[in-house]
């Protein structure tokens, strides 16, 4: 980043004389290059804090003296969001019916105003976006891997099964039994309730907005949707049986990448409870690009248990919107699993509206070999005696990245709240990264609880250490360490075959770990008496 700030600072020489009195620049460039000349000439020993120094004040010159539009590495960046945005939307496919195209139109026109995402945008400083816009799209095959889409079925789920291909309903691998009373479950093509369908199509054409961005991936969404997934409630309405829904998505036509849009809308009335299942499967050998949404309403004393798992292709990318809105006493439980996708972006927006709404959300990441996952809750306190609790582990392998980032949010009028957010992550590999920032934000004098917290570990040598006493092998103590650490977030799964694949997952990256490499590693280019510094700020001194 120093060397293409200083080129882009000599390129645009001409363009800094023209537009800004040289009195006032000179001082800045002097020091700028002065620098330069130092480390050209080897005056001094070149560290990471003077090579951030030197790109901290290049950066702050060319960006108060170079119009954000004219800067040729933004420029560039712009022309090639622009032109994965245009192949994205050339691949659109007509939508099942009518209704949706008026809908679709105003995402298409809100996204020709909306900026496009930047690494310097807060909302996206950790997302590796150059991995979502170098793919260029067709229309989907539509060729499904059946090995693939039925290793996905959960046998506790067989009753109620909802198979989308590409974003559309597949009624042929699908399971829809009769349903208690006027609930219904299906695609928003075969609602025939008049005031159903009018409830469901204003869900779809509202996008969820926050700080991390989630209304350009929402109108994404919205722009080139073709279907919609339903599933309706009414009041006093159970269903005992777990329901699953499978979004597949197939790859692209003449070696391009595919793309699909799923949308879900849940509707809870009054005294409903259902438990959902939702899985994100594609070829593991194909290049896709899925953006979903879900859109969660629960009124009163409604209550869901939401089962989330994206087991996407290591080579595909995938961003992701869900929120909810939950009213009085109504409960949503929310159950995750990331572990798909070279790119695995998931923003979710929670409004507890009414008063003592529960929410709970229990995630876990796993990241290896150049795949990032990467997650953002927002977490909004409207009502008094809410309660939310948010717990999210990361396991990261060698070249893998997981970023967790949340923020739970207590207003002034939302007394009484008890909140709690913690993040765990597990680092096997000196290459491997996590980045996790909790974040919590109380207004009102009055709260039962509010805490947050973060801790990032190794496999340490004590550890281990135990275990080969007591007869196991290394690399048994390692797997036995690994599965331990994210074991109770697994086990509120209740789908056998969910957590067999996930376990043999965990097993093959848990067979690479490093072992106590953070008590050896030292950065060969910092000064003497930074390392202990260093450590000290990250925690592991």
């Amino acid at each position: 980043p120093a060397c293409r700030r200083m080129g882009a600072a000599v390129v645009f020489a001409c363009v800094l004389c023209l537009s800004t009195p040289w009195v006032a620049m000179a001082p800045k460039m002097k020091r700028s290059m002065r620098a330069v000349r130092r480390v050209r000439t080897g005056a001094y020993k070149v560290t990471q804090k003077s090579l951030d120094a030197m790109a901290g004040r290049m950066d702050t010159l060319i960006d108060k003296y170079i119009p954000r539009e004219l800067d040729p590495f933004r420029m560039g960046k712009r022309q090639t969001a622009a032109n994965w945005l245009d192949s994205l939307y050339s691949s659109k496919s007509e939508p099942i019916t009518p209704e949706l195209e008026s809908i679709r139109a105003s995402g298409k026109d809100r996204l020709d105003i909306l900026d496009l995402p930047f690494k310097k945008d807060e909302a996206y400083r950790f997302m590796s976006l150059r991995r979502v816009y170098k793919s260029r799209f067709s229309s989907p095959s539509g060729i499904v891997n059946t090995d693939v889409l039925e290793g996905g079925y959960q046998n506790e789920c067989d009753s109620h099964r909802l198979v989308f291909i590409d974003g559309v309903l597949d009624v042929s691998r699908s399971k829809m039994p009769s349903l208690p009373g006027d609930a219904y479950i299906g695609s928003i093509n075969g609602i025939k309730d008049k005031e159903l369908r009018a409830r469901v199509l204003k869900e779809v054409d509202e996008v969820p907005t926050d700080i991390y961005g989630s209304e350009f991936w929402g109108t994404v969404n919205k722009a080139m949707l073709r279907d919609v997934a339903v599933i309706h409630l009414p009041e006093d309405t159970k269903i005992d049986a777990p329901i699953q829904l499978t979004f597949y998505t197939t790859s692209g036509m003449d070696s391009k990448a595919g793309a699909s849009f799923p949308r879900l809308v849940v509707l809870g009335d009054k005294n409903s409870e259902a438990t959902i299942y939702l899985n994100h499967l594609g070829d593991n050998d194909c290049t896709y690009y899925t953006s979903a949404v879900t859109n969660i309403k629960l009124e009163d004393n409604a209550e869901f248990n939401f089962y989330y798992n994206n087991e996407q292709s290591d080579i595909a990318t995938h961003t992701e919107v869900i929120n909810a809105t939950l009213n009085t006493e109504s409960k949503f439980m929310w159950r995750g699993m990331l572990n798909g996708g070279t790119v695995g972006r998931l923003n979710m927006d929670i409004d507890v509206i009414g008063d003592d709404a529960e929410v709970e959300l229990y995630g876990a990441s796993l990241a290896t070999e150049d795949i990032q996952q990467d997650i953002h809750t927002f977490i909004l306190h409207h009502a008094e005696r809410g309660i939310s609790k948010q717990e999210h582990r990361s396991i990261v392998g060698e070249g893998g990245e997981c970023v967790f980032r949340g923020l739970i949010k207590i207003l002034k009028a939302a007394e009484y709240c008890d909140a709690d957010q913690q993040s765990r992550g597990l680092l096997l590999s000196p290459k491997g990264d996590i980045t996790a920032i909790p974040s919590l934000v109380v207004e009102p004098d009055k709260v039962e609880g509010a805490a947050h917290g973060s801790t990032v570990s190794d496999l340490g040598g004590e550890e281990m250490f135990y275990m080969l006493t007591r007869g196991l092998t290394e690399t048994q103590a390692k797997i036995l360490l690994t599965k331990g650490f994210i074991r109770h977030i697994i086990a509120e799964f209740p789908f056998s075959n969910m957590k067999i694949r996930l376990m043999d997952k965990i097993t093959e990256v848990a067979k690479e770990a490093s072992v106590g490499w953070r008590e050896t590693t030292i950065d060969a280019f910092d000064e003497p008496g930074n390392v202990e510094r260093d450590e000290q700020m990250a925690g592991f001194a």
